[in-house]
């Protein structure tokens, strides 16, 4: 009894100490039966259909006139970076379906040649709020290595996060980080990974 009541005790000493380097939890992202059987039904359902649908003609915008037109939106345009971030704080999604989407993103990328190097879920307290970053970090196959330099990079290394707030989701964010270097054949162009993603 005494042993538990350590626990619980140390565990909020940690919450009132943690900093982003030092999260209260720290978990591998790992998804139950139920919530694997309602990601399939998902990718059915008319939700996921207008998701993708907004970020495709947001990204039409983005192309277009260099920005898109809704503010909830964010396209990253730099040298070495490429990519997007959702502020789900001002849409009408909830946890799941912005759970969803980040799981959908990650099975797409899983589709070309990636694997997942790491996914877990860190857990920060910020005063009142209780904040979650889950992430997904994605690298191309180690069979691109095979026969030496310069290494096909694909679309560079991907990074998918997704924050939320008090169980509510506030953003999501989407990057393709290449190199720039020698050792690397040069990326093949985001636009072909966001066709990829949106199709």
């Amino acid at each position: 009894m005494v042993d538990i009541w350590r626990y619980f005790q140390n565990l909020f000493q940690e919450v009132e100490q943690n900093s982003k380097t030092q999260p209260v939890l720290h978990d591998p992202i790992i998804r139950s039966t139920e919530a694997l059987a309602a990601y399939e039904k998902w990718k059915g359902f008319m939700v996921k259909k207008k998701l993708m649908s907004w970020l495709e003609t947001e990204y039409a915008n983005f192309l277009k006139d260099g920005q898109p037109i809704d503010e909830n939106l964010l396209f990253l345009n730099t040298v070495s970076s490429k990519g997007f971030a959702i502020r789900f704080s001002e849409l009408r999604y909830n946890a799941t379906q912005a759970n969803q989407l980040f799981d959908y993103l990650k099975e797409k990328i899983l589709a070309l040649n990636y694997k997942v190097y790491s996914a877990d879920i860190r857990t920060y307290t910020k005063g009142e709020i209780i904040e979650s970053l889950a992430q997904y970090y994605l690298k191309p196959s180690l069979k691109n290595r095979l026969n030496g330099p310069p290494f096909n990079q694909e679309f560079g290394n991907i990074s998918i996060e997704l924050i939320c707030q008090n169980d509510l989701p506030t953003l999501l964010k989407f990057s393709a980080t290449v190199y720039n270097d020698r050792s690397y054949q040069p990326p093949k162009h985001f636009g072909a990974l966001m066709r990829h993603l949106l199709n």
